[in-house]
């Protein structure tokens, strides 16, 4: 071959080369003018931060991104064509859908996301370790808890979990301990101040108790909270207390039947015999039915006959 032929081969295959590198250039630069912008929300519609977003495209390529502390997010330099939407973050129901990305367009979307559920978040260990607490099989419940908590130290359930157990049996400390934990996850979770309260009333410790009702109050001022707090106090030796909170009980809801009943009990122990029978004879008309009916009248019977003997 001549020398002016191989310098025209040559040029030829340059611009051959320059071609295939346009060509691709173009679609890197297609691929990078797609873009993807949007927020990631919960059931409320409150941003999400820190959520995992990837993209998997049909050949495997794979984009990963966060969104900000604002649930937003914006990636660029994505290739055109079907993609694998996968949305993640721990406590939340991982979310996977399908989306075609066309060339030089941005996408605009919002991504709803959805709490995982307690038993989502556990799994089979969480599972196995209520039923085994239901069945109160309380020492293999705690030894499920113990070794649910060391797989996933970020998962709050354990630690509540943990708490009722040893609450359960009265191991005092430990469920001080779980508990205490338990509230960095829960802060707003009734039910730990309830089992804290039994804690601190069973030991012996007043001032503490009272601040976790005072919690409890705020949390949920209902009149099953007041009742809760009044039959804590009750079981305590503390009528007095408790008849503060049975009749505040009263107030919220008349018709709270059961409430009667214990605030009767707590009279009756303090010696206030007149108003312990009115205060039953109102759980009769409410409950006039109830298992407790029978022994009910029987203690009215029996209160009247001692007021009468006064």
């Amino acid at each position: 071959m001549s020398l002016s032929k191989q310098k025209g081969f040559f040029i030829a295959f340059l611009l051959f080369l320059t071609m295939v590198f346009l060509l691709s250039e173009g679609t890197l630069l297609r691929g990078a003018d797609t873009r993807f912008r949007g927020k990631v929300i919960d059931h409320e519609g409150k941003p999400v931060a820190g959520v995992k977003i990837t993209l998997i495209s049909q050949t495997g390529r794979k984009i990963t991104f966060k969104t900000n502390e604002k649930g937003e997010f914006f990636q660029r330099g994505i290739n055109p064509g079907p993609h694998k939407v996968v949305v993640e973050k721990k406590g939340y129901r991982k979310r996977e859908f399908s989306f075609v990305f066309r060339a030089g367009v941005q996408h605009d979307m919002d991504i709803p996301i959805s709490p995982a559920t307690v038993e989502e978040q556990g799994g089979e260990l969480y599972k196995k370790g209520i039923e085994l607490y239901q069945n109160n099989e309380i020492d293999k419940a705690i030894e499920v808890f113990l070794k649910l908590k060391e797989e996933k130290p970020d998962f709050g359930s354990a630690y509540f979990n943990l708490g009722t157990c040893y609450l359960a049996k009265k191991d005092y400390p430990q469920a001080e301990k779980y508990l205490m934990k338990a509230l960095e996850f829960f802060p707003d979770n009734p039910q730990l101040y309830i089992n804290l309260s039994s804690v601190y009333v069973d030991t012996g410790r007043p001032e503490k108790a009272e601040e976790m009702f005072q919690q409890l109050v705020q949390l949920s001022p209902t009149a099953e909270t007041y009742f809760n707090i009044g039959v804590q106090y009750y079981n305590n030796q503390q009528p007095e207390k408790a008849i503060e909170y049975f009749r505040k009980t009263v107030e919220l809801n008349p018709k709270f039947a059961m409430v009667y009943y214990d605030l009767g009990l707590a009279l009756v122990s303090l010696e206030k015999l007149e108003e312990a029978v009115s205060v039953f004879e109102k759980y009769l008309e409410l409950e006039p039915d109830s298992p407790e009916a029978a022994e009910v009248k029987k203690l009215i019977e029996a209160l009247k006959k001692s007021e009468k003997k006064k």
